[in-house]
């Protein structure tokens, strides 16, 4: 990712020279004139994190999803979780039919 952000930036700035140059034909632009504005920055990606139960309906729409500790999540959606029909469950992830 960051390879093709710098890539990017190259780009731009290679075009931006070939531009100055093309128009500019009796005029001589520093570099520095050049770049003086050109910002680049780098963004880590976001990870978003996974949830610990998920309510989905008949059609596989995710429906509600629930972050944070299972067992204080079960007690709180004890009556939605009672309702649904249990699809999947791994050690992070449960997954539940809801009408």
């Amino acid at each position: 990712m960051k390879k093709m952000i710098l890539f990017t930036a190259s780009f731009l700035l290679g075009s931006q020279l070939l531009f100055a140059s093309t128009n500019e034909e009796n005029k001589t632009i520093a570099f520095e004139d050049l770049v003086r504005d050109l910002k680049i920055e780098l963004l880590e990606p976001v990870t978003k994190k996974a949830p610990s139960i998920v309510f989905i309906n008949k059609c596989g729409e995710v429906v509600a999803e629930l972050y944070g500790n299972t067992n204080e999540l079960n007690e709180k959606f004890q009556e939605m979780i009672q309702k649904g029909h249990l699809m999947s469950k791994s050690s992070t992830l449960s997954v539940y039919l809801v009408q």
